[in-house]
């Protein structure tokens, strides 16, 4: 026997509009928790322990940093950070690192 269970928001055409919970709200959103921090604007996002907060650099999005009790952390590495701009700028040098590897030749000689 098959069930079948459907969401009422997902069948009306305006659901998304008329909804009170707007999680993803963009960084020029006047209801929107924003943190303007060095050049780097974090979003937040959702959640509680931890707070999840999007990290913007000018207009692109670079990843995810997490607000707990004791510390800050992001989506790429496993350090705990005292500051959120220490976990920002770690999703950044991880972005650039992916893009162009550090060259280890050059420091061996």
């Amino acid at each position: 026997m098959t069930y079948y269970t459907a969401n009422r928001c997902l069948l009306e055409e305006n659901c998304l509009d008329e909804s009170p919970d707007r999680i993803l709200l963009p960084p020029t959103d006047p209801n929107a928790e924003v943190w303007d921090i060095s050049g780097y604007r974090l979003v937040y996002c959702k959640g509680a322990c931890p707070k999840v907060y999007r990290v913007y650099r000018d207009d692109s999005m670079l990843g995810l940093v997490f607000q707990h009790i004791t510390h800050w952390a992001n989506e790429v590495d496993k350090i705990r950070y005292a500051k959120p701009l220490d976990a920002a700028v770690a999703l950044i040098n991880f972005a650039l690192w992916r893009v162009k590897p550090p060259d280890i030749t050059a420091s061996a000689a």
